[in-house]
């Protein structure tokens, strides 16, 4: 029994190393274009919310079009956020597993690798974008709020520019209407 549960736990460390190996990799290759992904994203679903907002304002075509980039855009990001805490949901319970097999056997806890590699799962893994920021789904929400506040000051300046031109008209149609 000791010698299978030993076998067992070599193999979920191997699994282990190459998983977070895979892991390691794919954010080395995927990091760049996953950040500048995730920009391109956040402009593209804060134009898409101020093409939305104009368009309904000014009663022209074009908000259903952009309603569904805008819910296309935000679920991509979210189903990419939500899938790394699943990851790390899936890793605390290999941890569980490795630390139950580790209990039943006097030789894996006087083992310092076992130790080691319990440790190591404990930790959660960081998905980082090119090492600038993490990927979870606490940036899912900063992106929200950022599309929503450049939405905000987009629309300011949209109303601002309406009073201007309105005001610019109401000054000039009486001047045009006493020089005639």
């Amino acid at each position: 029994m000791k010698l299978n549960l030993e076998k067992e736990f070599y193999r979920l460390e191997n699994i282990f190393v190459d998983l977070q190996e895979q892991v390691d990799q794919l954010m080395t290759v995927m990091g760049w274009p996953t950040l500048f992904r995730s920009l391109y994203d956040t402009v593209s679903v804060s134009l898409s919310l101020y093409f939305a907002i104009d368009s309904l304002a000014n009663q022209r075509p074009g908000l259903s079009n952009n309603l569904c980039l805008i819910v296309y855009r935000f679920m991509g990001f979210l189903l990419l956020a939500s899938n790394t805490d699943e990851f790390n949901k899936e890793r605390e319970e290999s941890g569980r597993k490795l630390r139950r097999i580790i209990s039943s056997s006097s030789t894996l806890q006087d083992c310092k690798q076992a130790t080691k590699a319990l440790k190591e799962l404990e930790k959660p893994v960081q998905f980082s974008l090119a090492s600038f920021v993490t990927l979870n789904r606490g940036t899912f929400a900063s992106m929200c709020g950022i599309a929503v506040s450049y939405t905000v000051v987009a629309v300011q300046f949209m109303l601002g520019d309406d009073t201007k031109t309105d005001s610019h008209l109401a000054v000039s149609i009486p001047t045009t209407t006493a020089l005639s």
